[in-house]
């Protein structure tokens, strides 16, 4: 049925992203991009071969506080599910995205520095934990609850990045890794 006004859905990861209808292209489900649906749910351009890592990022901090569930005045279900939704889309890209350029990835030192040290003084954690924390779903289902200790953490999260990856991911070495990213001690 191509051409019908109803929304798209794609399963990824027991969760599904909805599209909305007012796309300018529909497709059918043997020609369903989940890629061009998730560039246009976080407002990139479809044609965009592969965003970097900080223009995803920028993309994501846009389409996330249009709908973000502390930035609205009512609570609406439909508002933290399309939330939800462009942090899997953001997610999808993301793993999808693999640039080795770690000068890309959008997060300066002063930030990493800083998000360090906002996570051992405001929660007694390592930004590691943090980190793991965020991508774990039962954190996040957690999260939506009515506790004091969810809300502390909804604002920690809020004024430190959200979802989005704080950490520069360390350099490992690959039989393709380059000079630049080898790290090896001397002998």
């Amino acid at each position: 049925m191509i051409g019908h006004k109803m929304p798209f859905y794609i399963a990824m990861r027991g969760t599904n992203l909805v599209l909305s209808s007012s796309s300018s292209a529909f497709f059918s489900s043997r020609s369903f991009d989940p890629y061009r649906a998730a560039k246009e749910l976080l407002g990139l351009p479809p044609s965009q071969t592969s965003p970097t890592p900080k223009e995803l990022r920028v993309a994501y901090f846009t389409a996330a506080k249009r709908c973000h569930p502390d930035l609205q005045p009512q609570s609406n279900r439909d508002l933290v599910e399309l939330f939800h939704q462009i942090t899997s889309a953001y997610e999808l890209l993301q793993k999808g995205n693999n640039t080795n350029d770690w000068t890309d990835v959008g997060i300066t030192d002063d930030e990493e520095a800083t998000f360090r040290v906002a996570c051992k003084e405001q929660l007694g954690l390592t930004a590691e934990t943090v980190e793991e924390s965020k991508q774990n779903p039962m954190f996040r289902e957690w999260l939506q609850g009515k506790t004091d200790a969810a809300y502390f953490w909804q604002n920690f999260l809020a004024n430190h990045g959200g979802f989005a990856p704080m950490l520069r991911p360390k350099p490992q070495l690959t039989a393709s890794s380059s000079a630049r990213t080898l790290r090896r001690r001397k002998r």
